[in-house]
Parts: structure tokens; sequence; C-alpha cells
């Protein structure tokens, strides 16, 4: 019910009569009031000067009693109007469609909780089959059992001297890295290009069909640090798109401190100077973070702009829905378009079951460094998404680094 002291202004302000701007200062005071009223229970405890709702005026004309009206220009009315139609929009959207609102809420829910199961499924999904690192035990067991995933952590490379390093990930996880550069024996050709070998999803820095990219790459001239990322090798921590674009950044602000150190064998050319390499994963890995960190040129092997469509492609049918679910989607369409500056070596095998050669294409149209004139896009006939490199692969990449070291020495001399 309305307070009594609302109740005499009201008829007060009656009385006057035509004192409207009374009438509508009492009403703004009165709506913080009204609104602490229950009009469920109004009707039944109501005093003489309660207000007139419908509801309790419905309640009074069938108990047959005198049905008493406030004026339109009453208190009382105004009050009584002002609630109803404010709560009036609201009931009338629950009233007049309530089957609709409780379709549309049951099949939004509905939709939620189907998504949430989903992408939980497709979480555990990811790491089975996004990533398949190799723990140095289990790489080392299948050695003993002849297996071709076999690796080894004391690695015959030829004329090369190789350091295993520990990067910290912050105080997160640790990195385990190895930098490898030709002794002078092997003879190849200086100043030595610094190169950051980033891996795709498989094994780990110490599998055997890696380390013969290791010791081609080191023949080429190259000062080499390659990496495992978070949950591979000797690296702790768990693999996800977040840990290995963490782990990327901190590797590479390694790299650039040690080559800026004079303490360390580095000649000065080499000093003010990177090459990016990403195979699969990882040129998806360098191409989020060529735009954040200095590179001078990148080198992508069998790389996609997004690994989110690369697994939807597998599921005609819902691929849509399993790229919205996909958490770890890898997708660089954004950072792409932002590299400029290095000139970039893209090569794609025609025969990719796994990376198709049209998702590669897509990563370098995204870029606007594929067009200098410096870059090159490179169609080859592997066998397969990680396989060894064709002749004619190797052919136009010792070229491309030719070029590079050129430049390097260029920028050194400027």
């Amino acid at each position: 019910g309305v307070d009594s002291t609302g109740g005499d202004a009201d008829a007060k302000a009656g009385a006057d009569g035509s004192d409207d701007d009374a009438v509508a200062a009492l009403v703004d005071s009165a709506s913080g009031k009204i609104d602490e009223v229950d009009e469920a229970e109004a009707g039944a405890g109501a005093t003489a000067g309660a207000v007139a709702s419908p509801s309790n005026v419905t309640a009074k004309k069938a108990a047959g009693g005198a049905l008493e009206m406030p004026g339109e220009d009453s208190l009382a009315h105004r009050l009584s109007t002002r609630r109803w139609h404010r709560d009036r929009p609201g009931q009338q959207m629950c009233n007049l469609q309530m089957f609709w609102c409780k379709v549309a809420s049951t099949g939004l829910g509905s939709y939620v909780l189907l998504l949430m199961a989903f992408r939980g499924w497709i979480g555990a999904f990811e790491q089975s089959v996004l990533y398949s690192p190799e723990s140095d035990a289990v790489c080392l067991a299948a050695c003993e059992a002849g297996a071709a995933d076999c690796c080894t952590y004391s690695p015959s490379l030829g004329d090369v001297t190789r350091t295993e390093v520990t990067i910290t990930g912050g105080s997160s996880f640790a990195i385990d890295a190895w930098l490898m550069r030709p002794d002078a024996a092997a003879d190849a050709p200086t100043p030595l290009v610094p190169v950051l070998f980033s891996h795709n999803a498989e094994g780990n820095i110490a599998s055997a069909p890696r380390l013969e990219r290791y010791r081609w790459l080191l023949e080429q001239g190259v000062l080499l640090l390659a990496y495992d990322y978070p949950g591979f090798g000797r690296s702790d921590f768990k693999p996800s798109e977040a840990t290995l674009y963490f782990s990327s950044a901190a590797v590479h602000d390694w790299f650039h401190n040690y080559l800026g150190d004079p303490v360390n064998d580095v000649d000065d050319a080499t000093r003010g100077f990177m090459v990016g390499v990403g195979e699969g994963m990882g040129g998806a890995v360098l191409a989020h973070l060529a735009p954040l960190r200095t590179f001078d040129a990148l080198i992508l092997q069998s790389a996609m702009d997004s690994m989110a469509a690369v697994l939807g492609r597998s599921y005609p049918l819902a691929g849509w829905l399993v790229e919205s679910a996909v958490v770890n989607k890898f997708d660089v369409t954004r950072t792409a378009g932002t590299i400029e500056g290095p000139c970039v070596f893209q090569s794609h095998s025609s025969d990719d079951g796994d990376v198709p050669i049209t998702r590669g294409e897509a990563l370098r149209d995204l870029m606007p460094a594929s067009a200098l004139p410096c870059s090159e896009w490179v169609v080859t006939d592997a066998d397969g998404h990680d396989a060894p490199m064709t002749d004619a692969e190797k052919a136009a990449l010792a070229e491309f680094i030719v070029g590079q070291r050129a430049r390097m020495v260029a920028k050194a001399a400027a």
C-alpha cells in the first residue's frame, strides 16, 4: 500500500485540482517506495489508502464491494499507472510469447552445453593429433628397438660443435636447445648466417630425420639454434598454442642476446642478423612471432595459415564446428598480414596430405613480404608433409641462403 503521508498529499493535490507540478514531484518521490511493494500480496493486506491496481480492483468487484477508482489526476492513480506501464513490456513479452521464450532459452542452453562438451572432446583430440611430442626417454628406447622415430642426444654431425643449452621461459618452464656451428675443418661458407630453427609438431630436436636437415643447413654455413617446444624432448611443461608462442619468443630473445654479446665468438656481420626456419606448425609459430621480433629472413616449409582450418577439412560435414571449437587454432591470418620486411622463402609439396598446398598458398598471399624481389615460392614433389627435401628444393634454398649472407654483410657494412 501507499504510505499515509502520500495519501494525504494526494487528497490535498486533488483538492487543489490544478497543481500538476506538485503532483509530478510527489510521483517521483514516491516511486522509490513503490519499488518496495510486492504486488502479489498488495490486494489482501491493503489499507484504505491502497493503490487500486488491476488485480485488487478485480478482487473487490468479485466480492460485491463498491468499486472506488481514484480520479485520473489523483496521486494513487498516477502511481498505479506508472507501476503498471513500467512492468508491462516485460510481462507482454513473456505472456504473449511464452512458448517461443521457452523454446529459445532451452535451445540456447542446449547449444551452449553441447558446445562445451564438444570443446572438451576436441581439446583431448587436439592433444593426441595436433602434438606428437617425444620425450628423450621414449625416443631413446625407440632407437634400441630400431624404430624409425629414433633419436640421439649424442649425434654425429660431422665437423660441428654442438652445445646443449637450457633457456628459461620466465619462471614457468625450461626449454632445451642445441647451438650448433661448423668447425673450421668443415670448410663451410663464412661469415655464418644465424638461423633459429622451429620444428614441426612431431618428435623432438634429436629425432633422426631432423638431424639430416641440421647437417645440410650447417654445410651451407649457418650458426644454428634448434629448440624443443614445451613438452617435447627434454623441455618441460605442456604443449599448447600459448606455450609454443611464449617459448619461441624466449628462444629468440636468448639468441639475440647471445649474438650481441661480445664475449661470444661471433663474426661482427653475424651479430645484427637473424633468419627463422619453420617446419609445418613451426612455420605458423614463426608467422606469429615475426611481427613481434626482428627477423631479416624467413624460411617456411610446409607451413599453413590456420591449423584450425587444416583440422576442419578432415570433417566435411562439420568442419565449421571443428574450426570454431578448436582451442589451439594457430590462426596467423592477422599477424601474417603485417609481415612486410623480411625476405621469405616458402616451399610446399603438391603431395602434402597433412597440410594441403592451398593452406600454404593462403599464407603466402597474406604476407606482403612474399611479393618482395628477394622472396621465393617453391612447389616441390616431395612425398608427404615432413618428407626429406628434394634436390630441387635444396638447390633453391642454398641459393636463398647465399643471398641472405650477402644481405647480412651489406647490412653490417652500412
